[in-house]
């Protein structure tokens, strides 16, 4: 599922003129020292990790997004606050904020790095949804947007 919605963000920034550079293109797992060294080989300008999340608890849902301490804090924010801001103008999913965690995907890159969770899996409702193409379609279209955003500056 965040492969596809991955692929779709990949493409939309295409399309806008943007590079896009992958950590992976078939549902394989890479390991994150592997990720960070992508980007930082790449030397990207943004990094955004795409997860979908899972709780204990069933009832938990909603997107949330993640910046990292790592020297780029006051840019990784509002990264994560452009995507936020789309998701929650186009996808009809709960805002469950954003946060400033040290997760090392995110802490070992050389760039603003965002982890953007699409949801859970673990709630009935939202692995529904995940399942469906045209929900990816609107959450990696909403991903891109915020992305966009951010790199032009329109924050």
């Amino acid at each position: 599922m965040v492969l596809d919605i991955a692929l779709q963000v990949e493409r939309l920034l295409k399309q806008d003129r943007l590079d896009a550079v992958l950590t992976r293109r078939t549902d394989e797992y890479v390991p994150i020292p592997k990720r960070t060294e992508i980007a930082n080989d790449a030397r990207a300008t943004l990094f955004v990790s795409i997860h979908a999340n899972w709780c204990p608890r069933e009832e938990v849902n909603g997107f949330e997004i993640y910046y990292a301490e790592n020297g780029r804090e006051k840019e990784g924010l509002s990264a994560a606050r452009c995507i936020q801001q789309s998701l929650k103008r186009d996808v009809q999913a709960k805002d469950r904020g954003v946060r400033k965690r040290s997760y090392a995907v995110l802490s070992r890159t050389k760039c603003p790095s965002v982890l953007v969770e699409v949801g859970y899996l673990s709630n009935a409702r939202e692995m529904s949804l995940l399942s469906e193409p045209a929900y990816r379609r609107k959450v990696a279209g909403a991903i891109a947007r915020g992305i966009i955003a951010y790199t032009r500056g329109t924050r």
